[in-house]
């Protein structure tokens, strides 16, 4: 009897295990890891480093605007390729910005909806897709949705430079549009 038990623990263990982090990773990020090559070591680095950043975003005590301020990083990366003849990156990098952005970030709680972000992106191409940021499909729009606690720090700030001009965050030439954004090239 124990060895049937046993046998019916093991395939409840595999079959139901639904924990967080067991998910299959977003398919944009796997883009960005393994298609986009612009043939720059450095930019090529920058995206990996951001794509850590984009999952630790999508963390349950992330803050609301993690994935924008990470989406508004690639956008500056891709107006620079844009100004050096890629024009096609520009607009692939663009809109693989927008998809890491509206994908859905976990809640503690099953049918629990994501807080939004109350800023406004640095880019225009960003504008109003915080509110349409995927949420749990059983989530009901009156929810209450989970706020974040104090005690969890944001991903870390990346920069990407080259040749002594700073790529992104570009803060000289996007400027944050509001007084609650914060765009900072520190470290």
């Amino acid at each position: 009897m124990k060895f049937y038990n046993f046998i019916i623990f093991l395939a409840l263990f595999f079959v139901v295990d639904a924990r967080p982090g067991q998910e299959e990773k977003n398919p944009n990020l796997k883009v960005l890891e393994k298609k986009f090559k612009v043939g720059d070591g450095d930019i090529e680095g920058f995206f990996g480093d951001i794509e850590g950043a984009f999952i630790d975003c999508k963390l349950i005590a992330a803050s609301p605007c993690c994935a924008q301020n990470q989406a508004d990083k690639l956008v500056d990366v891709a107006y620079f390729l844009g100004d050096h003849k890629k024009e096609d990156k520009k607009k692939q990098l663009i809109e693989l910005a927008i998809n890491l952005m509206l994908s859905e970030k976990n809640t503690p709680n099953k049918c629990q909806r994501a807080a939004i972000c109350d800023q406004k992106p640095r880019h225009k191409e960003l504008d109003g897709l915080a509110k349409k940021m995927k949420q749990d499909p059983c989530s009901k729009r009156n929810s209450k949705p989970f706020e974040k606690k104090d005690g969890f720090e944001d991903p870390k700030n990346f920069v990407l430079k080259l040749h002594g001009d700073i790529i992104a965050p570009n803060c000289k030439r996007f400027p944050a549009r509001d007084d609650k954004a914060k765009c900072s090239t520190k470290k």
